[in-house]
C-alpha cells in the first residue's frame, strides 16, 4: 500500500510498501492537520499518478471533488484505461451539500482568495442546494462514463455502511 496526499501539489508521498512500520507511516501522515489545505488541482494529481503507477495498481482516490475544472477528464480516462481498479470516494460536509435554515445573514469566504460575502441562507439555500446537486451529479456521471464506481460519504455519518456494502456489492 502506498499513501499520495495532494492539495494544489502532492504534499505528501509515501511509496508502495508493507509491514506495521509502514501502517503507522500512513496513519500518522492522515493524522497530520499540516498536510490538509490549500488549493485544489486534481488533473496534477492524475497526471502524477498515471507517471508514477505501475499499470494494473489499485487506486482509491478520496476527495470532496470541489473546485474541478474540465481539465482533469482526460487524465481521468487515462487512468481508467490503466489501472485494474479506480474508485473515487467523495467525501461531503453536510455544508457543501446543504445551507443551515434561519441563522441569519452569515459571511462566506472563499478559501482560495479571501473574498467574502455576506449573504442570507434563507434567500438562496434552493439555489445552493441545486448547484451543489447538479455539480455532484455531473462528477459522477463523468466517472461513470468510464465504468468507475464512486461512493459518497458525508462527514457527520458513520462511513462503515457504505463502504462495506460497496465492497459486498
Amino acid at each position: 500500500v502506498g499513501l499520495v496526499m495532494f492539495s494544489d501539489r502532492i504534499v505528501k508521498l509515501i511509496p508502495i510498501k508493507m509491514g506495521p512500520q509502514h501502517y503507522y507511516d500512513i496513519i500518522k501522515a492522515l493524522s497530520s492537520p499540516k498536510l490538509y489545505g490549500g488549493k485544489f488541482d486534481f488533473t496534477r494529481v492524475l497526471k502524477f499518478l498515471n507517471n508514477y503507477l505501475t499499470r494494473n495498481s489499485i487506486v482509491i482516490i478520496v476527495s470532496d471533488f470541489i473546485g474541478l475544472d474540465n481539465s482533469w477528464k482526460t487524465h481521468f480516462r487515462i487512468a481508467t484505461k490503466k489501472f485494474d481498479f479506480l474508485l473515487m470516494i467523495m467525501v461531503r460536509d453536510p455544508l457543501d451539500n446543504k445551507f443551515p435554515k434561519d441563522t441569519g445573514q452569515v459571511v462566506l469566504e472563499d478559501p482560495f482568495s479571501s473574498t467574502k460575502l455576506l449573504t442570507d441562507p434563507n434567500m438562496v439555500g434552493e439555489a445552493y442546494e441545486y448547484q451543489s446537486r447538479d455539480i455532484k451529479e455531473k462528477i459522477k456521471s463523468e466517472i461513470s462514463k468510464d465504468r468507475c464506481d464512486t461512493i459518497e460519504l458525508i462527514t457527520d455519518k458513520p462511513f462503515e455502511k457504505p463502504l462495506s456494502s460497496f465492497f459486498i456489492r
